[in-house]
């Protein structure tokens, strides 16, 4: 198991008012543990009672911010309704993406000791087709994540057209 310091509390079948008290237990227990912080910026509160979500951050902090109309966890958003990749997971792959194709086409496609440098190493690293590879990729994720939250989710909303943005970045280049 890796780090990690995200966490998440989900009381289910709560009302409001129970859940409330619930959760002011757990932030008075973790508040009385020695060296565990609860940053107040990084800390969302909501209240979900299906299909609307919450936010009720003043309830607990005065300074909460309670702009956020959404979860996020690990690398999913949540808006009460569908589940899907959060969109910084998504910027920062197609970012890599870019910034490959960049780096092929400022060498005009060959290493430096003058070897040919293939699409194929670009398509598997950022495309479909690498997503049963041996090493998988950022879109093996998504597969996972979509067959684990099932068809209805909206996880793969932002890499539907990934060949095409890989296409057009390609030729933009040449």
């Amino acid at each position: 198991m890796r780090y990690s310091d995200d966490f998440i509390l989900i009381f289910p079948n709560l009302e409001k008012s129970q859940a409330v008290i619930e959760l002011s237990q757990v932030i008075n227990l973790l508040n009385d543990t020695p060296g565990l912080t609860l940053e107040p910026d990084k800390t969302q509160y909501f209240f979900y009672d299906a299909p609307l979500l919450t936010n009720c951050g003043t309830v607990f902090h005065a300074n909460a911010d309670c702009r956020k109309r959404f979860v996020n966890f690990l690398e999913f958003t949540f808006d009460g309704e569908k589940v899907s990749v959060r969109s910084k997971t998504t910027a920062k792959y197609y970012y890599r993406m870019y910034r490959k194709v960049k780096t092929i086409s400022a060498c005009g496609g060959y290493t430096p000791n003058g070897k040919r440098i293939s699409d194929k190493n670009l398509y598997e690293r950022y495309s479909s087709r690498g997503i049963h590879s041996s090493q998988g990729n950022d879109l093996t994720y998504v597969e996972r994540a979509k067959s684990a939250f099932g068809e209805n989710e909206a996880i793969d909303r932002d890499t539907k057209r990934h060949m095409q943005k890989i296409r057009a970045a390609l030729k933009k280049q040449d």
